[in-house]
């Protein structure tokens, strides 16, 4: 029997080309089966190639589609930081308290004051100082501050020297001095916000 050439043996089983027989050029049968033989050549390069390059293709198409479905969750997840922050922006930043120093002397005119050390927010403190004995730390109303009227005070401090208030609220707060130094200028007014 001859032996098929390793050139004429199939390729992969997935693509079988139909099976030729080798025919004398008259048209005739052989007439010994030696000299007949089967052929099943191996399928051509490019019929592999294209096989190939179809899979690859698939491969690719799917990659593609898993890279653009990485792609939209990676924008996804940057659109979602971004909007995070946005959102913090926009919160209003928690700050500390600030302690202001007030210097509470006689014979001072505290009428711009408030716009030299402002603003003032809910929270801050004043911390008044004065010479105990000549000068308190008195708060009123609006009218008892254009009166200089502390007959009717919220609070009044005159024990010690200093004295720490803070801006609990959004309000505007009123402070007088009762020695007789309000007419002078020596009165106060602070507005605090939020």
């Amino acid at each position: 029997a001859s032996r098929v050439p390793d050139s004429f043996l199939p390729g992969p089983r997935s693509h079988v080309p139909p099976l030729l027989f080798l025919r004398p050029r008259s048209g005739r049968p052989p007439s010994h089966p030696t000299t007949t033989f089967l052929l099943c050549p191996r399928p051509a390069r490019s019929i592999l190639k294209k096989q190939e390059t179809a899979a690859r293709t698939s491969r690719c198409s799917t990659s593609s589609e898993e890279e653009a479905r990485v792609m939209e969750r990676r924008r996804a997840a940057w659109a979602a930081v971004l909007v995070a922050v946005a959102a913090c922006a926009a919160l209003p930043a928690k700050t500390t308290a600030n302690k202001i120093k007030v210097n509470w002397l006689p014979n001072t005119n505290y009428s711009g004051w408030e716009q030299e050390h402002g603003p003032f927010y809910k929270g801050d403190w004043l911390v008044f100082y004065y010479t105990a004995g000549q000068a308190d730390v008195v708060e009123v109303n609006e009218s008892g501050y254009n009166r200089c009227d502390a007959s009717n005070a919220i609070y009044n401090y005159s024990k010690g020297r200093s004295f720490a208030f803070e801006l609990n609220e959004t309000k505007t707060y009123y402070f007088i001095c009762s020695f007789g130094y309000c007419p002078g200028g020596m009165r106060l007014a602070i507005k605090s916000q939020k």
